[in-house]
This record gives structure tokens, sequence and C-alpha cells, in this order.
């Protein structure tokens, strides 16, 4: 019973961000930029240049020492470079300001530079609006 809840919870996770990232084909420039931590699908319906976060298709971030490697519950969900991120000056951090819990995220919200950057903007979609940041430089 619990594994059918998780993989709905999981479906439903890959449709919504399947939906924002049909939004950001739709509404972003192509010479825009994206950093996330959910580079798949996003990445893959936008098709902007994406910035994945967690290394996983990032060869600066995945090559990064983890002091803390392995402790994270979650596999794949441990390296990350906020510096390197913030370097890159992607159009769009596709965090939501509330959800800071995959590692890395928190960290590159409190970096100063950061606020002076990006503005937290809503997202309309379906089933209701998320909040996530685009760069001041933006225009809407």
């Amino acid at each position: 019973m619990a594994l059918q809840g998780f993989g709905r919870c999981v479906g439903n996770l890959a449709a919504a961000v399947v939906e924002q990232g049909k939004w950001l084909k739709e509404h972003a420039s192509p010479d825009d930029t994206l950093a996330t931590p959910m580079a798949g699908a996003l990445a893959y319906y936008s098709g902007l240049r994406t910035y994945d976060m967690l290394g996983l298709t990032d060869a600066h971030i995945a090559h990064v020492n983890m002091p803390e490697m392995g402790r994270f519950y979650l596999a794949g969900h441990e390296k990350y470079d906020p510096v390197y991120i913030l370097s890159k000056r992607p159009t769009y951090v596709w965090v939501s300001p509330d959800n800071v819990w995959i590692p890395g995220t928190r960290e590159l919200l409190e970096l100063p530079a950061f606020a002076e950057i990006y503005e937290v903007f809503q997202v309309p979609l379906r089933d209701g609006t998320i909040e996530v940041f685009r760069s001041r430089e933006r225009k809407p």
C-alpha cells in the first residue's frame, strides 16, 4: 500500500514538473537559462540551457568533494555549489522560497548577492501557482 501511495506522489510530481517545463517553453526566451535541482523533465520540456544544481549533469558539481557525503537520506541529492550556480547568472532559479530541504538550496538563497539578482515570481499552473525566482534583469 505504501509503495502505491509513493507511486501516486511521484507521478503527481512528475506531471507537475512536466507542466512547469511546458510553461517555461511557452513563456521564456530561448536565450534564457535555468538552474534547478529538477533538471530532468524541467530541462527537457523547457528546452532551456539548464544548470543542474545537484551535479547529475554538471561536471563541476559532480566533482565537488562533499565532506558530509552519504549522510543525506536521498542518494543523488548531496552535491552542490551555490557560488558556482550563482556565477552562471541563470535567468530562472527554479526552487521555491519555502521548500529548501534539498541540499544547497538554502545555501544558494542565503548568498548576499542572490537577493540583489533575483526576485520571487508566481507561475500560474493548472492546479494553482508556484513561487520560484527570476532574474530582476528579465522583463516579464
